[in-house]
């Protein structure tokens, strides 16, 4: 279950046993470490920047929770999908490595929770003397990836509360799961973006954030020496943002059907909500109406919802007299190279040599009127695509 824009609280099962690594480098992304592995290959192992279960059996049970005042929630891993251990601190091995997660929330953020492990080299597990964090939050660049060009928004240097579980992971280097806590003084406001959080304490025992089953499937790794600096993980962060939810009244609109409701709460909305607005001012309008086009059987129909579109062409809040080129199959003359011409859509016009620029610009639109005629190598002038028409004019 994913939960990401709303309050929740979930309970988990997780089930752990043997273990691959991955890291930056794609040939140590290959390497795979299972219960028969001995220490004479730990070493170079643990260059790797991730540890990571495989699927096959196991008799651990591990439970965990969000708190119920959670703004927005990903609990770390659910069986049986695998887990997956990311190393995130300052100094490791003498490299920066952060990872990020994205998140979602309606409310004031006053606390963050999140679980992974302290691992020292050999995924021995480790005691930090000075379990130091940076944590961040950044808006998104506009392309699904963290703003780090902008810089952080916030930024907090802080000590968690460190609790070990009592929990572990995999049968031969029984990797201890803990949970971390800590407050966030000031509190915040941010309704979405990317959080960061990196180990800032003892050089020798690194921070591994755990892996959660519930999210997008997407995490940033960045290492600004590396090259490239940014490495999309496949899987979500385990973390929970806890805070006051601030109740807020507006429009809220299911997409799926078109039913808008005004004067809604954003705590029973699940569909898209705009506060302090009404459902007539929703842009798009609830529903995403729009022009919806079969190019095949040369249909349009206007107010079409979005996702009832089943045409070749949709318009989002367009008419069908705005689409252009328009709906229809004949649109153009399609001309090949064994001396053929035809009267087709361009969906249909595979292979032409100089489908549908008749004055030959170079360039095709409505309203082309013209002979086909040495247009980029044809040499023809048939009746059925000597004169073509395109805006049906007359």
């Amino acid at each position: 279950m994913k939960c990401s824009k709303v309050f929740c609280c979930l309970s988990v099962v997780l089930l752990c046993t043997t273990v691959a690594l991955a890291g930056g480098d794609k040939s140590l992304k290959a390497t795979e470490l299972n219960p028969a592995s001995n220490s004479d290959s730990i070493s170079d192992q643990m260059r790797s920047m991730e540890l990571k279960s495989d699927k096959q059996g196991g008799s651990i049970i591990l439970e965990s929770e969000c708190p119920v005042n959670t703004l927005f929630g990903q609990t770390r891993h659910l069986e049986p999908d695998p887990w997956t251990f990311g190393v995130s601190e300052i100094d490791w091995n003498a490299r920066d490595v952060k990872r990020f997660e994205s998140f979602e929330v309606i409310g004031q953020i006053n606390d963050l929770h999140w679980w992974g492990g302290m691992l020292a080299s050999g995924f021995a597990n480790c005691i930090d003397s000075n379990p130091q964090f940076l944590v961040e939050f950044w808006n998104d660049n506009g392309s699904g990836q963290p703003d780090v060009a902008g810089g952080p928004v916030h930024t907090y240097t802080l000590t968690p509360t460190l609790t070990p579980l009592g929990e572990f992971y995999h049968p031969t280097f029984q990797v201890e799961a803990i949970l971390f806590d800590t407050a966030l003084v000031p509190a915040i406001t941010m309704s979405s973006g990317w959080i960061s959080i990196q180990g800032l304490g003892d050089a020798s025992c690194w921070f591994w954030w755990l892996s959660s089953g519930e999210g997008d499937l997407q995490s940033w790794l960045y290492e600004p020496a590396a090259d490239p600096a940014w490495t999309l993980e496949e899987y979500d962060l385990s973390l929970c943002i806890t805070g006051v939810v601030e109740e807020e009244f507006g429009a809220c609109c299911d997409d799926t059907t078109g039913v808008c409701q005004d004067n809604a709460s954003n705590l029973e909305c699940t569909g898209r909500f705009m506060a302090d607005t009404l459902c007539a001012d929703l842009d798009p309008a609830c529903g995403r109406p729009g022009a919806c086009c079969n190019d095949v059987a040369g249909t349009c129909d206007d107010g079409v919802f979005e996702v009832n579109c089943d045409g070749t062409r949709f318009l989002l809040g367009g008419m069908c007299a705005d689409l252009d080129p328009m709906c229809g199959n004949v649109w153009g003359a399609c001309c090949y190279d064994d001396g053929t011409c035809a009267v087709i859509s361009p969906g249909e016009c595979e292979g032409g040599a100089c489908p549908f620029d008749l004055d030959g610009n170079g360039a095709v639109g409505p309203g082309d009127v013209g002979v086909v005629k040495n247009n980029f190598g044809c040499d023809i002038n048939l009746p059925e695509c000597a004169a073509l028409d395109f805006d049906s004019n007359g």
